[in-house]
Parts: structure tokens; sequence; C-alpha cells
């Protein structure tokens, strides 16, 4: 026989099949629906039945009769004949006596404050002496003040140099000397080195400005810090 002819039996048997299949698989789903629907209903018709019978035994159950009242029964009343019980006395019940008021309690003694010790204050620490210095004298004594009596020479021209002389009285060792304008203020005149011969002379080298002041006074100071002057010591010549 020819392929092609081999192949369309083989299609055709496999078509078959498959046809058949169909079919049982569809019979199998409608048995199972069938089966499905059967059961539910005879859970139903057995729920039904499982009502009915508990209807049923509650009906048949027989009712509770009601519980009867009970009237209690009245003692029976005594005769008339019976003779009465005497009254008792009333026998007078003493009256009940207070108690006595109970006492305060006696407060406790005081307790001996402990006695005051006074205390005495320190004496204050005397104050520390300032220390010493070396450069100090430990007393010191008193110098009366410097005087100035003279100045030589007492005139000079202005923009030069000069040396000039101070005399007078207490003058010490270490003391210095400076110009004053008349009335106070700048004079013109710088003291350029001095020299002290205690007690009575200074000897000073001058610069005196071209601006100086025409006259002025002359100061003495000596290291103690007192001071000495003459008025009108000067002028300077233009």
């Amino acid at each position: 026989m020819p392929k092609k002819t081999l192949k369309k039996k083989a299609s055709a048997k496999k078509s078959g099949a498959k046809k058949v299949m169909a079919k049982k698989t569809a019979a199998k789903k409608k048995s199972a629906k069938k089966t499905a629907t059967t059961k539910l209903a005879a859970k139903k018709t057995t729920a039904k039945k499982t009502a009915a019978k508990k209807t049923a035994v509650k009906k048949a159950a027989p009712k509770k009769a009601p519980a009867k009242k009970t009237t209690p029964k009245k003692a029976p009343v005594k005769a008339a004949h019976r003779k009465k019980a005497p009254p008792k006395k009333a026998t007078a019940k003493p009256a009940p006596t207070k108690p006595a008021a109970a006492l305060p309690p006696t407060p406790a003694p005081p307790k001996p404050s402990p006695p005051k010790i006074k205390v005495q204050p320190k004496p204050a620490a005397p104050e520390p002496a300032p220390p010493s210095s070396p450069d100090l004298p430990t007393h010191f004594t008193t110098h009366p003040a410097p005087s100035v009596t003279e100045l030589q020479p007492a005139s000079f021209p202005s923009g030069t140099t000069t040396s000039v002389t101070i005399r007078g009285h207490n003058i010490r060792d270490g003391a210095t000397c400076h110009f004053n304008a008349t009335g106070g203020g700048w004079s013109g005149i710088t003291v350029l080195s001095s020299t002290t011969n205690p007690p009575s002379q200074i000897n000073a080298n001058l610069s005196i400005s071209s601006a100086a002041s025409s006259s002025g006074d002359v100061v003495v100071t000596n290291p103690d810090g007192q001071s000495g002057i003459l008025h009108n010591a000067y002028t300077v010549m233009p």
C-alpha cells in the first residue's frame, strides 16, 4: 500500500480515538453531576427528617404542671378559759455609771540643757611687717627744702648751647634742675646734663631754642621731692 493511504488511516484512527475519549469524559462529567445532585437531595431529605423528629419529640414531651401555692396553716387559737400568765414585774435597771475621766498624762520633766561653752575668739594675728628693701632706709630723716639764690650767667643768646652754674642752699646729691617761662609753661630751654656739688651748687649744660621765652624761672628739685625756685632768674637775648 502507498504511504499516503497509510498516513490517512493512522490519522483517522487517532481522530476516532480522540472522539471516543471525549465521549467518555463527557459521560464521566454527567455522572459526577448526577451523583452530586443526588447527594445534595439526600442531605436535604435527612435534614428535613431530623427536624421533623425534633418537633415530634417536643410535642410528645409531657407539660409540667404548675406548682401549687402552699398557704401556711394558722396556729390554733388558745381556749379562752386558760389563765393568762401574770405580767412580769418591771425591775428598775441601775443607771449606768460613767467611767471616770482619764487624767491627762503627766508631762515628762524637761531634759537639762547642756551647759553653753563660751568660745573665746582667737586673737587676730598681727599683720606681717612689710618686707624691708635694701635700697630703702629703715628710718627716715627729713631734710630742709633746697633754695636757689643765683644763676650765672643770668642771660644768654637764643639758638645756642651754654653752661650755667646754679647756687643755693640744701642742694643734695642727685638734685635736678629745669627752667620754666615766666608765668609757667614751656621755656624753650633744655637741660642736656647736670652735676651736683652739694650742698650749694649745680653745674648744667643748656640748649636754648631760637623760640625760647625771653625770661623765666629756675627750679631745683632734691631726690626727696622738695624743690626751690628763683623767679625771673634769666633772660634770653634774641
